[in-house]
């Protein structure tokens, strides 16, 4: 089963409709969809029910949110977290496991790359057995358009896919 993570989607340099794309199939398949928040203290993105300004987790307050992207807004199954490191897995200790536990054994990444967030937690998901699939449209550079590592990524055994063609399991 697949798992779709967005990390940094917030960010001005996402790119907003491949990003919209992948929610409606997530949604539609009823599937896991994971926002993820790297490197930082607090979630960019208030988890539904929560005021966008109010933190949205524990740690220390963070600099006021930005407004979260409506292409790509979480919703009330979703899981909204941060991670004070790059590396999503390494700082949020119980997301692999927990993945797992649901039956997750595929990623399905896309976001911007902040930071260095969306590599870092690339390599991770391999690193950690997981199948991952790039979604190549939607994997963005901080100052916007492609990232460079894309090929790196396929090398070390990850799938290269657009939005268009990224289709979830469940």
């Amino acid at each position: 089963m697949d798992a779709l993570v967005f990390v940094n989607a917030h960010a001005a340099a996402a790119a907003a409709e491949p990003l919209a794309l992948l929610l409606r199939r997530a949604r539609t398949a009823q599937g896991v969809v994971v926002f993820a928040t790297a490197p930082a203290q607090e979630p960019a993105v208030p988890a539904p029910g929560e005021d966008a300004g109010a933190p949205a987790g524990q740690g220390e307050a963070a600099a006021a949110p930005e407004a979260p992207r409506a292409s790509a807004s979480p919703g009330p199954e979703d899981l909204v977290l941060a991670s004070p490191v790059a590396d999503a897995f390494d700082g949020v200790e119980d997301l692999a496991p927990g993945l797992e536990e649901m039956g997750i054994d595929r990623i399905v990444l896309a976001g911007a790359d902040e930071g260095g967030a969306l590599r870092e937690t690339a390599l991770a998901a391999l690193t950690l057995g997981f199948d991952l699939v790039l979604v190549s449209d939607a994997c963005t550079a901080p100052e916007g358009g492609s990232v460079a590592w894309l090929g790196e990524a396929e090398e070390l055994g990850a799938l290269l896919r657009p939005a268009r063609e990224a289709w979830l399991r469940m």
